[in-house]
């Protein structure tokens, strides 16, 4: 759960009409608040207040929409709310048999996405317009640009980072499947950040690559035996702190597989486990909601 949500909440919630030095001026706080976000508590008031939040940063964005900060931390609000809330609607509207809200929930969380894939390549395109060449084509040639032009861990692997989970959620959740033609695009992003640190965000692009190969058979591009190599991989990183990764295993590869032991396993492990720590605390919120629902699913997943 990206930490400058909290922060867009808190510092966001009061505004009304602000200047463009004003929006530049709150945009310099949000990574400062951002720690109070991730060690928040509680699952309920947290979506309210991402969900305030994102209204809040859309009006920063439009007063300064070439500020950097904003569009990504509008990008990652999106994403977060997406699958931290409104996809979790949609999986308890699909798992009692309410498949028109499920619809409805999953093109909520597409539309979502979307806009957090136009948000961040929007700050791509501008920070260098040469990209738009390989944006769309040969996944290797974007892969080779992006090792030449984005070396920086500093100043690059939160835009690239953010870039792939962006595009990969849009493309995983759209309503067709015609969207997988761009799956190598993201998989470039997402690949680019591991060679930048491969433990950024507690091994997410790892988690992120598991998720696309253990999502898809062989012939529309999945790979599960390396999917699960990667989610073990980003688990070991972030010392299995990061149940979200427990989650993405577990509704990917494991169910995939119909290996019925690994997803109990890892279900029960976020829900035995204590808190672990202010970091992790509220996307470990998310991840026992889902845990506690999976387990009292299974006979309908498994054989």
């Amino acid at each position: 759960m990206p930490a400058r949500i909290a922060a867009a909440c808190l510092f966001l919630a009061g505004c009304g009409g602000v200047s463009e030095f004003a929006a530049d001026t709150t945009a310099g706080f949000l990574a400062d608040a951002a720690p109070a976000v991730r060690a928040y508590f509680d699952y309920e008031s947290a979506g309210q207040a991402a969900a305030n939040g994102i209204i809040q940063l859309e009006g920063l964005h439009r007063v300064s929409p070439h500020n950097e900060r904003i569009s990504l931390s509008l990008a990652q609000a999106y994403v977060a709310y997406a699958f931290g809330w409104v996809m979790d609607g949609q999986e308890q509207a699909e798992l009692v048999g309410d498949y028109e809200r499920a619809d409805r929930e999953q093109f909520r969380a597409y539309l979502m996405y979307s806009r957090a894939k136009q948000l961040t390549i929007g700050i791509m395109r501008e920070r260098d317009p040469a990209i738009e060449r390989v944006l769309i084509g040969d996944p290797d040639r974007l892969r080779g640009y992006l090792r030449e032009h984005y070396l920086d861990r500093e100043d690059d692997i939160e835009l690239i980072f953010w870039c792939a989970v962006a595009w990969g959620s849009e493309i995983t959740n759209a309503p067709t499947l015609d969207s997988l033609i761009e799956l190598p695009a993201a998989k470039a992003f997402a690949h680019h950040a591991v060679s930048l640190d491969e433990g950024y965000e507690n091994g997410g692009a790892l988690a992120l690559l598991g998720g696309f190969d253990a999502s898809y058979p062989e012939p529309l591009g999945g790979n599960w035996q390396r999917g699960r190599r990667y989610f073990e991989r980003a688990l070991a990183l972030s010392k299995r702190r990061n149940q979200l990764h427990h989650i993405n295993f577990a509704r990917t590869y494991a169910l995939n597989s119909q290996d019925r032991a690994l997803f109990v396993g890892l279900m029960r492990e976020i829900i035995e486990s204590g808190d672990q720590g202010d970091d992790v605390r509220l996307s470990n919120k998310v991840a026992r909601r889902r845990a506690e629902r999976y387990l009292s699913h299974l006979d309908a997943w498994f054989e």
